[in-house]
């Protein structure tokens, strides 16, 4: 496995899933990505709608990111061009991963 690898997960308003994914297929130049509906819980809530407040949390689009450090870096400064601010965001090193099976 290549050292330089690293798994880039970030966090979008569900609002924002098409954008993103328009983002990440046009010109990143990724092997591919994964991305779940999630539920995102937090103690401000002043930008929550008032359906978001009573359920008590937000549905927001998780993205996972497999890549080179570089590309990661080049995907974010994308990302953050495209919603006009950096998505909350998090990069771990991948220490081993398997291809063998395609979706």
């Amino acid at each position: 496995m290549d050292a330089e690898k690293v798994l880039l997960t970030f966090v979008v308003p569900r609002s924002e899933k098409e954008l993103v994914v328009d983002i990440l297929l046009d010109g990143q130049d990724l092997p591919g990505f994964t991305v779940t509906d999630s539920q995102g819980f937090s103690r401000e809530h002043s930008e929550y709608s008032l359906e978001e407040q009573v359920a008590g949390y937000r549905g927001v689009s998780r993205f996972e990111v497999v890549s080179e450090q570089a590309t990661n870096s080049k995907l974010l400064r994308a990302l953050e061009q495209g919603l006009s601010r950096l998505p909350i965001y998090w990069t771990v090193p991948l220490l081993d991963s398997s291809t063998t099976h395609h979706y």
